[in-house]
């Protein structure tokens, strides 16, 4: 099988959603999966529309360190017609991952931090300062 990204051949490919021609589909051998660092653990990272990365077993270790805090911070959060669209977003995610709020949430500020390398109080201190958790949503900018 032939890698896309070295020409190689390989006897494993990994498929990677990031930008190939007209495809976001590229079959990369397990050299070129890890130098462009869309692997961990032994699995595919996921890849966003921007293209950023973050590994769904990081991903889920950092969400379960930090759940009590996310507790804490989102019952602080308000709950008007501001924060709407966060509400709304919490609910479907939690109702498609059967998991409670806090984890869904806990989830999203770990996604975040992964995605563009910060520090995940980092994006904790984002959410508190600016009373809002619109920077941790999918179609937020980078932080």
């Amino acid at each position: 099988m032939e890698c896309q990204m070295c020409g190689g051949d390989a006897k494993e490919l990994h498929v990677i959603p990031i930008r190939n021609g007209d495809s976001y589909v590229t079959k990369a051998c397990t050299d070129c999966a890890e130098y462009i660092g869309a692997l961990c653990h032994g699995k595919t990272k996921l890849v966003f529309e921007d293209e950023s990365m973050a590994c769904s077993v990081c991903v889920d270790e950092l969400a379960g360190r930090i759940q009590d805090i996310c507790r804490a911070l989102l019952s602080e959060l308000p709950t008007d017609e501001t924060s709407a669209n966060f509400t709304e977003w919490l609910c479907d995610v939690s109702n498609v991952l059967r998991e409670p709020p806090v984890e869904s949430f806990a989830r999203a500020i770990a996604t975040k931090a992964l995605r563009y390398n910060v520090s995940v109080e980092c994006v904790i201190t984002k959410v508190w300062r600016e009373r809002s958790a619109a920077c941790i949503l999918p179609s937020a900018a980078p932080l």
